[in-house]
């Protein structure tokens, strides 16, 4: 497989069991628009967390 790079908002900084979303760590996306597996792993290479704002907090 080829290697795909793709840049991510997520609604919170926090993945589904609690954990901060951390370099070098899997997380599963579903994306039906770019034909991804659901559920299908990636590597998270680079984290930024981003204060509240009128949305919430937010980890790209």
């Amino acid at each position: 497989m080829d290697d795909v790079a793709l840049t991510v908002t997520a609604s919170s900084w926090r993945d589904a069991a609690g954990t901060l979303y951390s370099p070098n760590t899997l997380a599963a996306l579903s994306m039906p628009q770019l034909k991804l597996i659901n559920g299908q792993m990636f590597t998270i290479g680079e984290v930024t967390y981003s204060g509240a704002t009128a949305a919430g907090p937010r980890a790209t």
